[in-house]
């Protein structure tokens, strides 16, 4: 008795101008595929020459608006035993190569429904469907409708159960506006051309509702409803359009038209999970947590069956697939209240596992936990889910909003530790802003010791926070710490490419260490970024005094930390009585809301140079800011009388002109 022959497997593909996505779908099935066809129906880019290096045969065929045309000009080309129906923006599960072969080496079906997953543009899941896309060739199977193409067989149905995983939503915002625009012309024609056939409108109100026309997406979805329930039509198969009213009564607050549609719903459909997820959202909104729970459990075991395959194939879209997380969520919040923390812990495993591409839900579940148990439990669900990045995000977020600075470091210890083992899926280069946000609330804390060492502790990343640099050598300058803080910048800076806060605060740190060669190389660095000549010497104070000015004053209008380390440089140790700077230094304090050190700053100036009106005028303003009213008056009282006495001495000056004359 000789082996059994090994089914065959063609693949087969329409595709319009698929360069960026084509390959991601072609290495999920190019190991899998005894025969691959690819229909071109009018690519403008490489997408034809990039199927053949994947070994692909390319016919090229005229678009006709109509899908069904295509796809089965690109079955009549297949020889193989099976036929794999998949999109561009489609790839098929890893474990394929291993598991399909044997799969249709052994099963009886003639048609296969694989689980398909529509993955929206943040990563999220959206649609949850059976799709018939594997079937035995040489049966006379074809396709029909224009769109949506409908496969048409005879035969038995099994379901296969590794996914299809949909990424079309995840394209350019061009290309996937392209292609949405195309996608309802083509709609409106069909709905033209077949009046009573309720899909069309169904699909366009989905098509509305995704793009935010609310109206619209009712309009057609109640168009669709009433067409489905006459004859000849399954109304089973267009519960869709009633969910979608449904959805837009309850975001609207219109809470007893959205429940008679959910009954009826469940009229037809009993399992329908759809309806059930918002009949959880309307039992909340009409505060029946006993209801809503009863029905979120009832969601749960239904959906259980469906990710162990056990539930028979589905006859509608599930678009409420990422709302699984949220519907554990509730049920794990009345274990905890019942102290069923085992079954608790269980539902919240479940959430990480299908909710964790959803921020919200996560964050959730962090409240949850916090609100009834304590961090240690936090931290176990972070131990043991690691590579749920939400997960330490979130938690994180909810304890920097408390301030709770105790227990953001626990977090982070915590992921340190982790780091030091982890795998590949785990992320150890996203430790900088978490240790960079934890330093900065110590400083709004006024907890200086804590800031310094967690600003410390990112030094040690492979990539550290240019914040962490900087503030560090700041806060050693101001204890006049100066050898450790050109330390800190020299050792983590790259001085051929620094930014211009790091520029100034090198260049008064080398002053105070007494660098001059440093010092005069810092600057000269600087002069050139800002397009200042660097062929003028900076033999003496003078000039050195100059050049600084000048950097001060470019930098002043986009870097008013570095403008004001070059001010301070200057009035305090190279040109004491240079006005400029002075006047700078006020301006630039004044920028960044240091009123007190502007205004003793402008003192400074009218003591260089007290004939400045103009300057009085300014410490009149930045008085009043302060609550100074006395003070400001005498200002202003100044600066009429210089401005009286400069116009007095105009007009003196112009009788003695105009008598010479």
């Amino acid at each position: 008795m000789g082996l059994k022959r090994r089914p065959t497997l063609g693949v087969s593909m329409i595709v319009r101008n698929e360069r960026p996505s084509l390959p991601h779908a072609l290495e999920t099935v190019v190991n899998l595929a005894d025969q691959l066809v690819v229909t071109d129906t009018g690519s403008e880019d490489s997408t034809p020459s990039l199927a053949r290096r994947y070994g692909a045969y390319v016919m090229d065929v005229p678009w006709e608006n109509d899908f069904s045309k295509a796809r089965n000009q690109s079955l009549e080309a297949l020889e193989t035993d099976w036929i794999l129906v998949l999109d561009a923006d489609e790839q098929l599960s890893s474990d394929a190569v291993e598991l399909l072969p044997r799969f249709l080496a052994e099963t009886s079906a003639d048609v296969l429904a694989l689980p398909h997953l529509t993955v929206s543009r943040k990563g999220q899941w959206v649609r949850f469907e059976h799709a018939l896309r594997l079937f035995r060739n040489h049966k006379g199977f074809h396709y029909k409708y224009a769109l949506p193409e409908r496969l048409q067989y005879k035969g038995k149905r099994a379901l296969f159960p590794l996914p299809i995983h949909h990424h079309g939503f995840s394209m350019p915002p061009e290309a996937l506006t392209g292609r949405v625009k195309r996608f309802r012309a083509l709609l409106h024609q069909q709905m033209q051309d077949q009046p009573k056939n309720p899909i069309f409108p169904q699909m366009l109100a989905f098509s509305a509702f995704w793009s935010g026309k609310r109206d619209l997406a009712l309009e057609m979805a109640q168009k669709a409803w009433n067409l489905a329930r006459k004859a000849p039509y399954e109304p089973r198969s267009y519960l869709t359009a009633a969910f979608l009213q449904a959805a837009i009564y309850l975001k609207l607050g219109r809470l007893d038209q959205a429940i008679r549609l959910l009954d009826a719903c469940e009229e037809i459909d009993p399992d329908y999970l759809d309806a059930k997820a918002l009949r959880v959202q309307w039992c909340q909104a009409k505060r029946k947590p006993d209801d809503a729970l009863a029905v979120a459990r009832s969601y749960l075991d239904r959906f259980k069956k469906l990710l162990d395959h056990k539930a028979e194939v589905l006859s509608t879209p599930l678009y409420t697939y990422g709302l699984a997380g949220e519907m554990a969520l509730l049920s794990a919040q009345d274990h905890f209240r019942e102290d069923h923390d085992q079954d608790a812990h269980t539902l919240l495993d479940f959430t990480l596992e299908h909710g964790n591409d959803n921020p919200l839900c996560v964050a959730k579940l962090v409240e949850l936990v916090l609100k009834q148990r304590d961090l240690s439990t936090l931290l176990s669900f972070c131990r043991k889910h690691y590579t749920v990045a939400q997960l330490w995000n979130q938690s994180f977020v909810h304890l920097y909003k408390r301030k709770n600075l105790d227990a953001l470091r626990k977090v982070i210890r915590e992921r340190n530790q982790i780091a030091q083992t982890a795998g590949p899926g785990f992320d150890k280069q996203s430790g900088g802003p978490f240790l960079l946000s934890a330093a900065s609330l110590a400083e709004q804390l006024n907890q200086q010791e804590q800031a310094m060492d967690l600003y410390h502790e990112s030094l040690t990343l492979s990539d550290p926070p240019r914040k962490s640099v900087l503030r560090l050598a700041q806060a050693y300058y101001h204890e006049q710490r100066y050898d450790e803080a050109v330390q800190v910048l020299l050792g983590h800076v790259n001085l051929n490419q620094p930014d211009y806060d790091v520029l100034g605060l090198l260049t008064l740190l080398h002053f105070h260490c007494n660098k001059d060669r440093e010092l005069d190389k810092a600057v000269k660095l600087a002069s050139s970024r800002m397009g200042i000549s660097t062929a003028l010497p900076l033999s003496t104070p003078e000039e050195l005094a100059e050049r600084i000015h000048e950097l001060a004053t470019r930098l002043w209008q986009q870097d008013w930390p570095s403008a004001a380390s070059y001010y301070y440089l200057l009035e305090t140790k190279l040109r004491p009585q240079f006005m400029p700077a002075w006047k700078g230094l006020a301006e630039t304090r004044y920028a960044i809301n240091d009123l007190d050190g502007a205004i003793a700053a402008l003192e400074h100036t009218l003591t260089i140079q007290p004939s400045r009106g103009d300057l009085w005028m300014l410490l009149s303003h930045w008085y009043e800011d302060q609550g100074q009213d006395e003070a400001a008056s005498l200002c202003r009282k100044k600066a009429e009388e210089i401005t009286i006495f400069l116009v007095k001495n105009q007009l003196m000056q112009a009788e003695n002109a105009k008598s010479l004359g």
